[in-house]
């Protein structure tokens, strides 16, 4: 017998979803530091709405699973709704898959605007997770490379002159502590670089920019290293970034945030040099690896691969339009 209760921001609720989460992804953990921040500091203009189960385990009420739903912030599309749940292994594929999603439906059916799209997001290798969906007429719309380079002894020597050429287009990468110094308005005018590189990044629906006060929040994440983010200027101008994520779970990886460059300064080395500049950091800092993900036509996963990013296992977007 299992029961289904909302999620209540407590500290026991949060430790059962790093449980979950940490069992069922054991490569991909996360603390319970991650899920607290960005659970407490989502914009609450938008849905986000988790559900737990529990079951009577040795006279003991314990929670084995969760799902949820949810409108995406950076891509608001009236009715559209994500979709997802966690599950201890040793409870998978016994059908509580099943009463998870239709407890999340009959949830979906009762607010406005009703569901016209739902989306899902799952890594390939998870074939048993996939198909619970495409078996309930879910397609696969997008597929995101996932990819890691190991920093150790890294051959920068296939880079010589990188650096040197963007120098000599007049541009200077500078580090985010350092841009703090020189210009005041620092926060407003990585907002103004971010966005139209955020925009250009593939994605089935257009981005939807978050006020500067939402997007500011990021700064002060558990993953956030200032001397990660690595800006290239031209003159004054912000023109191109690449940044890293620190993993509490694991100290040895970092995560690649963003890497892109504005539409007038391509095609001149500056991503090249950027990302040299993070496997630098990355190898000072005690790392020993870098992952990132990339949707399979993003001339980004090429740069990547050029590198020496390996590939792993994609996460596949999935999507399902609901008859009126």
């Amino acid at each position: 017998m299992i029961t289904i209760r909302p999620f209540e921001e407590t500290e026991s609720d949060f430790e059962a979803l790093v449980t979950i989460q940490n069992a069922e992804w054991p490569d991909e953990p996360t603390t319970l530091e991650n899920i607290k921040f960005w659970e407490e500091n989502r914009n609450k203009n938008y849905l986000r709405q988790r559900f737990l189960i529990e079951k009577e385990i040795d006279g003991q009420t314990q929670v084995i699973a969760e799902c949820g739903t949810w409108e995406s912030a950076w891509s608001y599309v009236p009715g559209k709704y994500g979709i997802g749940f966690g599950i201890q292994p040793e409870y998978a594929c016994q059908g509580i898959e099943a009463i998870m999603y239709d407890h999340v439906m009959d949830f979906l059916n009762q607010r406005e605007p009703q569901p016209k799209v739902l989306n899902s997001f799952m890594r390939e290798d998870r074939t048993e997770r996939v198909n619970f969906f495409t078996d309930r007429g879910f397609e696969i719309i997008m597929r995101e490379n996932e990819s890691d380079l190991i920093v150790t002894d890294y051959d920068f020597s296939r880079f010589d002159g990188a650096f040197d050429k963007v120098a000599a287009n007049g541009i200077e990468i500078v580090t985010l502590p350092e841009l703090k110094e020189r210009f005041p308005d620092w926060i407003q005018r990585y907002y103004d670089l971010y966005i139209p590189i955020d925009t250009d990044v593939p994605s089935p629906d257009d981005l939807t920019p978050q006020p500067l006060e939402e997007f500011a929040k990021g700064f002060n994440s558990p993953g956030h290293l200032a001397d990660a983010h690595f800006i290239a200027l031209d003159g004054d101008k912000w023109v191109g970034l690449s940044t890293l994520n620190k993993d509490n779970a694991n100290p040895k990886r970092l995560w690649v945030s963003i890497t892109g460059v504005l539409r007038g300064h391509r095609r001149k080395g500056i991503a090249t040099a950027l990302k040299l500049k993070t496997i630098q950091y990355a190898i000072d800092y005690g790392a020993e690896k870098i992952q990132t993900g990339n949707e399979e036509n993003n001339p980004m996963y090429d740069l990547n691969v050029m590198l020496g990013f390996k590939p792993m296992p994609a996460w596949l977007e999935l999507r399902k339009m609901v008859e009126g």
